[in-house]
């Protein structure tokens, strides 16, 4: 597992091994019998939510993804919160865009954990971007990437403003919910494809969500 501090907010990133080829043909059988959403996104395709207990119960490779994604979610929660409370999969849904398609800077209101799973990441595809807060998304002069990092630059995360990730097949992204982030455009003709989810926290003895999940959006 890897983690990095931002602003200092941790964002977790780990690769997981799961079928792409039996994923798309999912995605696609779902873009194909469901109409688009729209709410962060700007252009692209967005689906429903689809229902997280569902999904665990699921015997094909969205199910298998929704086991990762839990997974990952309860090492990562396990490093700040309370032992008298666990997460629980809410939701997850579908995340197409194409070059100049992208996702405005938003949260994730009445979750803990966010993040996304990139099935598709064509070379140019858009990045997500983490921002300090929302005015920072105009501050186009302080940009981190996540490559900073890699150099050796310890410091990157109380300098800039902002942090991009690329998209890299078959990687999981998670963050705190409340972390303002978007989409960029990007310089692709292929579809960039994600899987947003989001994670809430639940008591461990009744398992009760202290938080009703209200809204999502893409990422």
């Amino acid at each position: 597992m890897h983690e990095e501090f931002l602003f200092p907010t941790p964002v977790w990133w780990t690769d997981l091994n799961i079928n792409l080829s039996d994923l798309l043909k999912t995605i696609y059988n779902i873009r194909d019998n469901h109409e688009t959403q729209v709410r962060s996104n700007v252009g692209g395709y967005q689906s429903q939510d689809f229902d997280g207990d569902y999904l665990l119960s699921c015997d094909d490779a969205l199910g298998e993804l929704a086991h990762g994604v839990l997974n990952f979610g309860e090492q990562c929660y396990s490093r700040f919160a309370s032992s008298a409370t666990r997460v629980k999969l809410a939701n997850m849904w579908i995340n197409i865009n194409n070059g100049p398609h992208y996702n405005q800077v938003h949260t994730h209101p009445g979750a803990v954990l966010s993040g996304a799973f990139y099935v598709k990441a064509p070379e140019g595809a858009g990045r997500i971007v983490f921002h300090r807060d929302h005015a920072s998304a105009f501050n186009y002069a302080s940009v981190g990437t996540m490559e900073d990092f890699a150099t050796g630059e310890e410091d990157a995360a109380f300098m800039y403003n902002q942090f991009s990730y690329p998209p890299v097949e078959n990687r999981l992204i998670m963050f705190p919910a409340w972390l303002p982030h978007s989409v960029e455009t990007g310089e692709h003709d292929e579809e960039r494809i994600s899987i947003s989810y989001n994670l809430v926290p639940v008591k461990i003895d009744n398992n009760i969500s202290y938080g009703k999940l209200k809204q999502r959006y893409a990422m």
